[in-house]
């Protein structure tokens, strides 16, 4: 697009993301992150203890195991889904 023509991306690690972010911004990122490495650790978990299937069943349950991990993480932040 024309008004995106001198659009610049950076990649940073999470350390060098949150020295470059403020107050609020940097807790948004802190969130997300805890998420992401809690619904990666449970997914790891999920896939170890689980027999290999070819439906979805594994998904479904991991979807439940998400919300309750984002519930617990929004009681850490004090904030509320």
């Amino acid at each position: 697009m024309a008004d995106e023509q001198n659009y610049k991306s950076y990649l940073l690690t999470f350390e060098e993301a949150m020295n470059n972010l403020w107050d609020t911004e940097g807790r948004v990122l802190s969130y997300v992150w805890a998420v992401f490495i809690n619904t990666e650790n449970k997914f790891q978990e999920s896939q170890a203890t689980q027999p290999s299937t070819t439906d979805n069943s594994s998904s479904q349950g991991m979807s439940s195991t998400v919300l309750h991990s984002c519930d617990a993480i929004l009681s850490a932040f004090s904030l509320s889904r």
